[in-house]
C-alpha cells in the first residue's frame, strides 16, 4: 500500500482533479497519504520531535476531510487510534505497531462485544475491563507457570516443548522478543527442561540505537536453551522486522 499510495495520488491529481470531480474525496485521500507516510517515519524513529506535532495535526485534518467527503459513512470507534499516535511518538520516539499491542487489544474487544454503542460505551467497557482484570489477578492460578499444548521433544523424553507459555503472569509466544536480564532474545520456542521452564532462543545484538528506547537488532544464527529461574524477564513493548534477520525492538 505504501508503494501504491503515490500512484493513486498521481492519477487523482492528473486525471480526476482537472475534470473537477471528487474534490472532497481527493482532499481526504491526500490527508490519508500524508498520515500514513508520517506513521511510517515514526516506525523508524525519524524526526520524532517535529513528526509528533505533524502527526497530530494531520490526523485531525484527515478526520475533518473524511467526514466532509463521506458524511454518511460510519467512523468506527477504533478510528480514534490515530489521535494517540502523535503523543505516543513524542513519548517513546517511535510509533508502536506490533503483536504485543494487539494482545492487549483483544482483552478490550472481549469486554466490548456485548455492549451497545451508546453515549456511555467507553465507561461501560472500561468498567468491565477493570472488573475482568481484577477477577483474573485474584485467581492464584494466573501466576502459575505453564506450557500451552506441550509435547515431548522426542518419544520418552522428559523435555517438553511448546509454541507458547505463561511465565510469572506474562504470555510468551514463539517469535517474541524478550529482554532477559536486560539482554534482548528472539524466542524460537518454549520448553520445560530438567524440571525448569526454559526458552529456546537466540541472543540479539544491538546494531544501532534509534531512540533512547528503540534498538535495531541482529539475531544470532545459533540457538541456546535458556533457563528462566531467577532471571528478570520482560516482553518488548513493540517490535517488527525490517529484513531477515534484522529487527527493531522498543523496550518498556
Amino acid at each position: 500500500m505504501l508503494m501504491l499510495f503515490p500512484i493513486f495520488g498521481y492519477y487523482l491529481a492528473t486525471e480526476v482533479a482537472p475534470r473537477g470531480h471528487l474534490a472532497q474525496e481527493i482532499r481526504s485521500y491526500d490527508a490519508l497519504e500524508l498520515l500514513v507516510g508520517l506513521v511510517k517515519n515514526g516506525k523508524f524513529g525519524r524526526h520524532a520531535d517535529t513528526a509528533s506535532v505533524d502527526l497530530s495535526n494531520v490526523a485531525k485534518a484527515h478526520q475533518d476531510a473524511f467526514v466532509e467527503a463521506y458524511p454518511d459513512a460510519r467512523v468506527p470507534p477504533k478510528g480514534h487510534w490515530k489521535f494517540h499516535l502523535g503523543p505516543q511518538l513524542q513519548r517513546d520516539g517511535m510509533t508502536i505497531d506490533c503483536f504485543v499491542g494487539e494482545r492487549q487489544n483483544k482483552l478490550v474487544k472481549s469486554c466490548a462485544q456485548t455492549i451497545a454503542n451508546t453515549s456511555s460505551f467507553e465507561v461501560s467497557v472500561m468498567e468491565r475491563l477493570v472488573a475482568d482484570r481484577f477477577s483474573v489477578l485474584s485467581d492464584a492460578r494466573f501466576f502459575e507457570d505453564t506450557l500451552y499444548k506441550p509435547e515431548p521433544l522426542e518419544v520418552g523424553s522428559p523435555t517438553l516443548v511448546a509454541l507458547s507459555m505463561k511465565f510469572r503472569g506474562t504470555l510468551i509466544y514463539q517469535d517474541d522478543i524478550l529482554f532477559i536480564d536486560d539482554v534482548p532474545h528472539y524466542v524460537h520456542g518454549c520448553g520445560y527442561v530438567d524440571g525448569e521452564f526454559a526458552l529456546f532462543s537466540s541472543r540479539c545484538t544491538c546494531v544501532s540505537q534509534l531512540t533512547p528506547a528503540a534498538s535495531r537488532l541482529d539475531v544470532a544464527p545459533d540457538m541456546d536453551v535458556l533457563r528462566l529461574r531467577g532471571r528478570d524477564v520482560r516482553l518488548a513493548a513493540a517490535f517488527f522486522g525490517e529484513s531477515d534477520p534484522r529487527l527493531v525492538a522498543l523496550a518498556w
